[in-house]
């Protein structure tokens, strides 16, 4: 009897991850259509996935810092940090009003919710704007614009000394991004320091090179010293952004997975996105790569070019006493 040969494989060099849009008859070994449980490493090499860590119940929010801290918000409205053995401890009480959205400004966090603003220090926890002073009347002739305390937004970034907070303004649609006094992040200059930006703002991000912006139809770059660019015209859900160790930003948008700056959109213009109502991201580093995971849940929602238009009112566009 013939000695059996083995059959023989084509050898894959390299994997490049899922495509799932062409046909399969047409596809190499070096695609697979499905990945349970896998990771296409930086080396295209297929490994298993890490298991996940699941927190405990008990928690309204939680952040992690640029230095690997984790934070959490407990439902009694403590404030406090869970170590990798699971061990806790209290930083401060009295924090209500979570989930919030959080950004990191030197040594303190700033956070904001609909219902209140902290500024977090090492040794304490304050209201946000409460180092700000009382607002004077002006006299003649003014010398300095009068400060405020910071707005209440939905989306907030720090950007070198200062506190960036964009704020939504639905009668006129369209958003405001209010900057604080450099190195003064309880003082905000509110007829002075500020961008408008159409639409309703969902994304505030600050790079070494500017600030990125996502709005619910476009994205925007405001680099430093040069004017604001609109480098892309579909929108960012909010939730979407993530930030790796060495400063680039990566988000979620109505067309997939972007990075920036330089702006990019890394997902392949033919694949259909599906955005669904709530989004989170993050950047995952594991055994020498980094992954950006994206995590959607919820019901579907449609994508800006599909939302029906509803002009403004005489009366909203035009202030000179015009009814309709």
């Amino acid at each position: 009897m013939a000695d059996q040969v083995a059959p023989q494989f084509p050898r894959v060099d390299a994997f490049r991850g899922i495509n799932n849009r062409i046909d399969p008859t047409r596809l190499g070994l070096e695609w697979q259509l499905q990945a349970d449980n896998v990771l296409c490493d930086d080396a295209s090499y297929l490994i298993r996935r890490p298991g996940n860590k699941a927190l405990a119940t008990g928690y309204l929010d939680a952040y992690g810092t640029r230095n690997g801290r984790l934070l959490l918000i407990t439902t009694g409205n403590a404030l406090i940090e869970r170590f990798d053995d699971g061990a806790t401890t209290t930083l401060a009480t009295g924090v209500t009003g979570a989930p919030f959205v959080w950004c990191e400004l030197g040594y303190a966090l700033f956070v904001m919710s609909p219902t209140a603003q902290w500024a977090i220090y090492p040794d304490r926890v304050i209201a946000w704007g409460s180092l700000c002073p009382a607002v004077t009347v002006p006299t003649y002739p003014i010398t300095d614009p009068l400060v405020y305390p910071p707005p209440k937004g939905s989306v907030l970034c720090a950007r070198r000394s200062q506190i960036a907070i964009g704020v939504w303004e639905p009668e006129a649609d369209r958003s405001v991004i209010y900057f604080s006094r450099p190195d003064f992040p309880h003082e905000f200059r509110l007829e002075k320091d500020y961008l408008l930006i159409a639409g309703r703002i969902t994304l505030l991000a600050a790079v070494a090179q500017g600030l990125v912006i996502g709005t619910d139809r476009a994205i925007w770059i405001d680099p430093i010293d040069s004017p604001i660019q609109r480098v892309a015209d579909y929108g960012v859900p909010f939730g979407a952004l993530a930030t790796d160790d060495r400063g680039v930003i990566y988000f979620f948008s109505e067309r997939g997975l972007c990075r920036a700056l330089p702006f990019e959109n890394l997902t392949d213009k033919s694949l259909a996105i599906q955005l669904r109502q709530k989004v989170t991201a993050g950047i995952l580093p594991y055994q020498g790569s980094a992954y950006a995971v994206v995590s959607m849940t919820g019901p579907l929602t449609p994508k800006q070019i599909s939302r029906p238009y509803t002009p403004l009112t005489i009366t909203t566009t035009n202030a000179q006493g015009v009814t309709p």
